[in-house]
């Protein structure tokens, strides 16, 4: 992972590499569906029972279980003001998020 990363976008990181979805069909005369599958967690979406735009059903599966574990990996860390002087001589700040999240913490 690179270096110049901020500690929330490290977060994001890690979750995105821990928490893959693999895609699963079966069929049987009749029906058919499809579902995703988290490696990490056990997560499992809902099961799909059409063709049409199955893709699309499929990514946003994921894409929704990558958010809630995200949302939930950025919970642990906190957030700091860097408060400094501008030449005006009014209040500046910026805000970042630090912590020393780790893939277990983030449990």
């Amino acid at each position: 992972m690179a270096d110049n990363l901020t500690d929330a976008q490290k977060v994001i990181a890690e979750v995105m590499d821990l928490h893959r979805m693999e895609r699963y069909s079966a069929s049987s005369p009749g029906s058919f569906e499809w579902w995703a599958h988290c490696t990490y967690c056990d997560h499992r979406s809902r099961r799909f029972s059409t063709n049409e735009d199955w893709e699309n059903h499929l990514h946003n599966a994921q894409v929704a279980h990558l958010a809630v574990e995200i949302d939930k990996a950025l919970g642990k860390l906190t957030r700091e003001r860097c408060f400094g002087i501008s030449s005006r001589d009014s209040s500046v700040y910026r805000t970042r998020f630090v912590g020393g999240w780790t893939p277990e913490a983030g449990q």
